[in-house]
């Protein structure tokens, strides 16, 4: 049975990759600034404070079909045991937790490979990518991930980015970061067949 259970449980960013801002869960466990980056399979958005997901940010997440979660800095970073839970439909979950600094190719390969077996294998759960604000480094690694699965071009992708931060009035500082998405080239090995990208991707 498949685990994307997120497409029915958070009603956001469907159609477009611009999907409302909206934060999700409540008390210890809110996610701040969720968002849809391909529906039912890659979610973004930020902690609560400068630190990672506690353990009721974790629980929530499984509860709703996540099954790798990925904190994209190192900072205050402690390995954590994976999570089980049981789903809002009464199945088995568990989410596992690992630090991909977003600066890193290495890491961000990594990233692009659990996000790829999320698309091709819909019973191996969602994944969700997150910094502390759910805007920039988040949003860099969509963006990046919208060229890898998507076909996005280099100016669809930098256009995603631009208007999903939560501080454009900084715009004009960020244009290492629009060139970081600009240069990202995909991996072969990622690629999707066009009949799977007409099934799960945005309109840029």
């Amino acid at each position: 049975m498949t685990k994307l259970l997120l497409s029915i449980a958070v009603l956001i960013g469907a159609v477009s990759a611009q999907g409302a801002r909206s934060d999700f869960g409540t008390g210890l466990a809110r996610v701040r600034d969720f968002k849809t980056v391909m529906d039912g399979l890659l979610y973004r958005g930020g902690s609560i404070g400068m630190k990672p997901l506690n353990q009721a940010q974790l629980q929530m997440l499984c509860q709703n079909g996540v099954s790798h979660a990925v904190y994209l800095y190192d900072t205050n970073f402690v390995p954590t045991a994976d999570v089980s839970c049981t789903m809002t439909n009464g199945q088995p979950n568990t989410i596992k937790y690992t630090m991909n600094r977003f600066l890193s190719p290495s890491a961000m390969k990594q990233v692009m490979h659990s996000i790829h077996e999320s698309i091709e294998h819909g019973d191996r759960g969602s994944v969700f990518v997150h910094c502390w604000n759910g805007w920039h480094a988040s949003g860099e690694i969509a963006a990046q991930a919208l060229k890898q699965f998507c076909d996005y071009s280099d100016e669809q992708a930098a256009e995603y980015w631009k208007n999903n931060i939560g501080d454009p009035q900084n715009l004009p500082k960020y244009g290492r970061v629009v060139a970081r998405v600009k240069a990202f080239q995909p991996y072969p090995q990622f690629k999707i067949s066009l009949k799977r990208q007409a099934e799960v991707c945005p309109r840029p």
